[in-house]
């Protein structure tokens, strides 16, 4: 087999990978938005957020990058 065709084979292997990873995590942040709507409907079921007024604030990384998030 040549080389080329190894990292042709790799390449595909590594797309699958990535393609599976990307269905799992898609699948996950579904998961953990339906726990978010069950907290919210538990917080209180005329809200329709668990955040009434979000304000936002900035806050550095360890890394030193700089990010927002809500409060």
């Amino acid at each position: 087999m040549r080389d080329g065709d190894l990292q042709g084979n790799r390449r595909i292997e590594t797309g699958r990978n990535t393609a599976i990873l990307a269905a799992e995590l898609g699948e996950e942040v579904k998961r953990l938005r339906r726990q978010v709507t069950a907290l919210e409907v538990r917080i209180d079921p005329n809200q329709g957020q668990l955040f009434a007024t979000p304000c936002r604030a900035g806050a550095k990384a360890a890394n030193g990058a700089q990010f927002e998030h809500a409060v």
